[in-house]
């Protein structure tokens, strides 16, 4: 009794051992494989193991790990001629799961790092040019809710970008030499909304306006790189209305006058460095036409 209770014992961990941990060769065992509705089988049962893949050369090209059929467990890939690990990713009833990697050929040095939860991407995904980041992004359930870009060539951030719903919200541009930031503006669906800033080299204000729906809306100002103002004006719904004002970069006034519908209108002073007044004209506001070519209306000098 004892012996047959032995026996049985024995049977049932060998079958559980080749079920779960056995590690099947492919290609010496083709005709034994067969898919059906996403299960894959072998010798007529769902694969419980490890199936390994190989080259013509003999050498292991991939290995994958399956419970009950499914791809469950860790899948490797190899690179044909130096041997090294390529790619390490994880599933877990079929679907990928957790962190997964790709490599360059050295088999050590990350070139993508990636996560997934339940078959989508979820979490960070980074990419690598030889050890230097390259991108940066974030995902909440396979949308990209952030986005961090960095250049080729300095391996400085280049870009950041947060999006809602897969779309652009607030972005901004950094200078690829030495990153200081250059430009920063918002969006959605309809295109750019609200402030629109960019920066002179030395980090100091260069302009800024509003955006509504693609658009510029309000006042708009301009400033020179020591940060006095160089230009204030106003939009309406992309076109220039209304006052604006040029300065020199001693702050004294250069021209002033209105804009109506992009084009000047009315009474325009043009003033010297010195704040001597130079010339007084006036517009009628008209579109001037030359093909290929953008000019605006002279204006009948009053002085």
């Amino acid at each position: 009794m004892k012996k047959i209770l032995i026996n049985s014992l024995i049977l049932i961990v060998a079958f559980f051992t080749f079920s779960f941990d056995t590690t099947i060769d492919f290609e010496m065992n083709k005709a034994f494989f067969a898919v059906r509705n996403g299960i894959s089988f072998y010798k007529g049962k769902p694969i419980n193991g490890t199936v390994e893949y190989h080259f013509n050369n003999g050498a292991i090209s991939s290995r994958q790990r399956f419970k009950n059929g499914i791809a469950h467990g860790v899948f490797e890939t190899y690179n044909k001629i130096t041997l090294k690990l390529t790619k390490r990713i994880v599933y877990e009833n079929g679907k990928l799961n957790g962190e997964s990697f790709e490599y360059y050929s050295d088999g050590k040095t990350i070139r993508i790092r990636e996560n997934y939860k339940n078959g989508i991407k979820n979490g960070l995904y980074e990419l690598y040019d030889l050890g230097h980041i390259i991108k940066r992004h974030t995902y909440e359930n396979g949308t990209l809710v952030k986005q961090n870009d960095y250049s080729t060539s300095t391996f400085k951030i280049s870009v950041k970008s947060e999006l809602i719903n897969g779309t652009r919200f607030t972005e901004e541009y950094y200078n690829y030499e030495d990153a200081h930031l250059w430009k920063r503006y918002k969006s959605d669906k309809l295109g750019l909304q609200g402030l629109d800033e960019i920066f002179h080299d030395n980090g100091n204000l260069q302009s800024k306006v509003n955006f509504k729906n693609n658009l510029e809306e309000g006042i708009m100002e301009s400033y020179f790189e020591n940060g006095k103002l160089e230009s204030k004006g106003v939009y309406v719904l992309g076109k220039k209305m209304g006052d604006w004002q040029s300065y020199y970069q001693n702050g004294n006034l250069e021209e002033k006058g209105t804009y109506h519908l992009d084009k000047k209108k009315g009474i325009w002073e043009y003033y010297n460095e010195n704040g001597t007044l130079q010339r007084k004209a006036k517009y009628a506001g008209l579109e001037v036409k030359n093909p290929g070519f953008e000019e605006e209306e002279e204006g009948e000098t009053l002085n």
